[in-house]
């Protein structure tokens, strides 16, 4: 139940997106599925401007920035790694700086937590957060640069 429901919340934000563009045309929205399922491949979300698929353990590199993902604990109590953080640096060089951390601990500046629908900044470049798998250990960036 509990992959099911984390399915949907990777998924619904897509969909929602393709539906809403009317006509008979495929936009770039609809064809995410096939796009989302490669690593670091490029995706089109709601933000229609394209974007990347992150996962962890992966470097991308994006707006003259490395970017990678990072999933820690929610709170010290929490039993897994259900939160991702977004981290930005040098290119070939970013630096983990939240080996340790849990999300009720204050983030780096280099840091910022990805929630879907928002817009983080790391680095001094800004992200879509089109989507958060937390199952897959990967996320939905769309650049804003």
């Amino acid at each position: 139940m509990a992959r099911q429901i984390r399915y949907l919340a990777l998924v619904l934000p897509l969909l929602l997106a393709a539906c809403g563009s009317g006509g008979g045309t495929p936009t770039a929205a609809a064809t995410t599925g096939a796009a989302a399922t490669s690593p670091a491949g490029p995706v089109a979300g709601p933000g229609a401007g394209g974007g990347f698929t992150l996962e962890e353990g992966t470097e991308h590199d994006v707006c003259g920035i490395g970017v990678i993902v990072k999933f820690i604990p929610s709170s010290a109590s929490a039993s897994r790694a259900d939160e991702a953080v977004i981290i930005g640096g040098p290119v070939n060089n970013v630096a983990d700086p939240v080996q340790n951390h849990t999300g009720d601990q204050p983030l780096p500046a280099n840091a910022a937590k990805a929630t879907p629908g928002t817009t983080v900044t790391v680095a001094g470049k800004q992200f879509l957060v089109n989507a958060v798998d937390v199952a897959g250990t990967r996320v939905q960036l769309e650049p804003h640069c």
